[in-house]
């Protein structure tokens, strides 16, 4: 998995060092996890923590920032999907 996100990650950012983290908030992932099913999580927003209003009235995310996302997620998805 951690191959297949840096692929991702390094075809739109070279070089950028991956780290790995514990998400604290809910996720959709939580009802697989109680059923057993192994779960991780990719963000490929980047953006400036300042301007990071998670969950709150003003909560958003620069249109760039989603721009920049796509590419990886669409690399990571057909390489764990498959053939």
């Amino acid at each position: 998995m951690l191959a297949v996100v840096t692929k991702a990650v390094h075809s739109r950012y070279p070089g950028l060092d991956l780290i790995t983290c514990m998400e604290s908030g809910g996720t959709d992932g939580m009802d697989v996890r109680s059923a057993g099913v192994p779960t991780r999580g990719v963000s490929g927003i980047f953006m400036n923590p300042d301007e990071m209003y998670a969950h709150g009235l003003n909560e958003r995310v620069p249109v760039k920032a989603c721009y920049g996302a796509l590419d990886p997620r669409s690399i990571i998805i057909r390489e764990l999907a498959g053939p």
